[in-house]
């Protein structure tokens, strides 16, 4: 069987991450970009004609090579360096398509001169640059340029990352022959904790892993790691390895004798085999097919599989493939005592087969030479650091001998007038702080918290019915929520003031934390008769403290109800752009004046005006969602004119997804 399981990936920087996204969702998702008449300097549509280029580059390489240089041209003229280099790197993969390897390594050195800290890129173009090299035959620079990709993968600390770079020297080692290194690759790369949107790339790991287990006729193994790759290949339709992998336990169960089980897996490959364009893989099936038919002593069936697997193995000038039918047909002139012919083919494998044992015996010296000489380099670059940085401490020490005895007299002289400034700062705040928060309370929650109290008193002593009580109970409940919420209000905003507060954000899906906070004022909603429509995507998330976005979403969405006309509309809205996400919700009521707007951005002092069915509040709502959308790299603007409406605008960043790297799945250097 052919040992050509050598597959190297493309490591992409954008959101293309997962093997479920289409170019049809991708060319959609561009479409609607273009209406923006901006969006020729929208880095998001750049980065989607980078990603639609690279997943056509197997199907239309016109297109990609076409959307590849509008993306380069349109980051040079916004000075858009990263999306400048994917450009640049699907420009050179165009290059290698076209057989222009010269070319394209070239192309990727230029790259790698303009990294800096894109690290993603570089990723991507080192293992461009190792298939390359595969291609040219030159098996020491590819296993060279794997180990610089390794190291920048490591650093990068991503799992996956590092199992595809682990993956491909395993495939290196496997094409020349070192089986039980390559199955010590890939047990390092099955040691990565993955999750399940990484199932593609770890069944690319088992599926290579069963062909080395066969390999050293270890069948058990290889029927295990190959069958539990068949689960995913078969859960994602994934056509090309699931013929591979049909083959693959074909010759295992072969090996067996276990014939009829060999063939149900041969007729699996087959029948995918005919609606792929694999010939290297069609002509493995073949071989197999031969030695099925030799075993079954259909002799003339057999032969005409073995011919048919070896014009094709030559005219592709695949050698594997040449060795192992050679070595079929030699078996089968043999059984019909064709001694010349028989004689003929054994020479020819032998020949072959010799030819490149020593070539990959060149290439195992060669990569042993680069692992030596890789080795020095790290000892020297690790004695170089140790001295560099024995050096440097050297001379930090003394400097900071000097420093420290310089800063202790300017300390000392200092300390007690700093102390001082600090301790009255600190103590003025405090008086500030404390007057605010009495001054809200005394103003805001006394009075509803009175007029409970009083009505409990008189329910208590039985001066009103429990009928009258009943209906005084809505009222009732809506005074304890205002106090509830002011109360709520009142204590962040002090935390605030205080520094005390600190931002966790993670990722939240927007729609899910607007549903959560809209249901908190149905009975508001239903009180005014006042429409709220919205309507937002569930994809859109955003990276913000899960509990500071619901109070700016409660205090903006309760505002708004407050400040509204009665039978009016509330509307809600979200947009993506330049990866920040942009929520708008616009009331018609009141609205503000310009004095009003130019206070609440200076940072006035809390101000409460009464709703249009005299709503009360604090007047804290607004500066506490300034604080928190600062904690949390966010913004608000607002546009409002009096007796017309307000819109608020808060804007806050996007939320990123990782998922699986897309690879190349080079038909002429196919996993056998």
């Amino acid at each position: 069987m052919s040992k050509n399981i050598f597959i190297f990936f493309i490591l992409l920087t954008s959101s293309v991450e997962s093997q479920s996204i289409t170019v049809a969702s991708l060319e959609e998702k561009k479409n609607k970009l273009e209406q923006n008449s901006q969006f020729k300097s929208d880095t998001a549509y750049i980065n989607t004609l980078n990603e639609i280029a690279f997943k056509v580059a197997y199907s239309d390489t016109k297109k990609m090579f076409l959307y590849a240089t509008q993306a380069k041209e349109l980051s040079e003229n916004i000075n858009y360096n990263k999306g400048f280099l994917e450009g640049k790197n699907n420009l050179a993969d165009y290059s290698m398509f076209k057989g222009e390897l010269d070319k394209a390594l070239l192309q990727h050195d230029e790259i790698l001169k303009r990294v800096n800290n894109e690290k993603l890129i570089a990723l991507r173009s080192l293992n461009s640059k190792a298939f390359i090299y595969e291609q040219k035959s030159d098996y020491p620079s590819s296993y060279k340029t794997l180990q610089e990709g390794l190291i920048i993968a490591e650093d990068l600390e991503n799992q996956l990352y590092r199992l595809r770079v682990k993956m491909n020297l395993g495939n290196l080692m496997a094409y020349l022959g070192s089986t039980e290194e390559a199955l010590n690759y890939y047990r390092e790369s099955l040691d990565f904790e993955l999750g399940e949107s990484s199932s593609f790339a770890r069944a690319e790991v088992l599926a290579n892993m069963g062909y080395s287990y066969l390999v050293i006729n270890e069948l058990e193994s290889s029927i295990k790691h190959i069958s539990e790759a068949i689960l995913i290949f078969e859960k994602e339709n994934i056509e090309d390895w699931l013929a591979y992998c049909y083959s693959i336990l074909g010759r295992n169960y072969l090996k067996k004798n276990d014939l009829k089980t060999a063939y149900s897996f041969l007729q699996k490959s087959d029948s995918i085999y005919v609606k792929i364009d694999d010939p290297r893989g069609k002509s493995d099936l073949n071989i197999t097919y031969a030695e099925y038919h030799l075993k079954q002593n259909e002799i003339k069936q057999a032969e005409r599989t073995a011919i048919t697997a070896y014009d094709t193995s030559k005219q592709l000038s695949y050698f594997d493939g040449q060795i192992l039918s050679a070595e079929v047909l030699s078996t089968i002139y043999q059984k019909n005592r064709n001694n010349k012919k028989a004689l003929e083919f054994k020479l020819l494998a032998n020949k072959l087969n010799d030819s490149i044992e020593r070539e990959n015996n060149k290439n195992k010296l060669a990569i042993l030479k680069v692992k030596n000489d890789l080795e020095i380099e790290k000892e020297r670059e690790i004695y170089d650091y140790k001295d560099k940085l024995f050096r440097q401490k050297t001379v930090i020490f003394i400097t900071i001998l000097i420093i420290s005895f310089l800063l202790i007299i300017i300390v000392l002289v200092k300390r007690n007038n700093k102390i001082q400034s600090q301790n009255n700062s600190e103590l003025q705040k405090i008086n500030i702080l404390k007057d605010k928060v009495f001054t809200i309370i005394g103003h805001d929650l006394k009075a509803p918290i009175g007029t409970l109290q009083e009505l409990l008193s008189l329910y208590g002593k039985d001066n009103i019915t429990a009928e009258e009580f009943k209906k005084i109970t809505p009222r009732l409940k809506e005074n304890v929520d205002h106090s509830s919420f002011s109360l709520n209000n009142l204590l962040v905003w002090a935390q605030t003031q205080m520094k005390g507060i600190y931002s966790n954000p993670e990722h939240i899906n927007l729609k899910s934390a607007l549903d959560n906070t809209i249901s908190l004022y149905k009975e508001r909603l239903l009180k005014k008769n006042i429409s709220l429509s919205y309507d937002i995507s569930d994809s859109i998330a955003v990276h913000v403290d899960k509990e500071h976005l619901n109070i700016i979403l409660r205090n903006i969405i309760s505002n708004a109800i407050k400040y509204s006309f009665p039978n009016e509309i509330i509307s809600l809205s979200a947009f993506e752009q330049n990866n920040e996400i942009t929520i708008d919700i616009c009331d018609k009521g009141v609205g503000m004046d310009s004095l009003v707007l130019d206070k609440i951005f200076k940072g006035g002092h809390p101000q409460s005006t009464l709703g249009t069915e005299k709503e009360k509040g604090t007047g804290l709502g607004l500066n506490i969602c300034l604080e928190l959308l600062a904690k949390n790299n966010g913004k608000l603007n607002i546009k409002s004119e009096a007796q017309v409406g307000s819109c608020f605008y808060i804007t806050l960043p996007s939320s990123q997804n990782i998922g699986e790297i897309p690879i190349f799945n080079d038909k002429t250097h196919k996993k056998t």
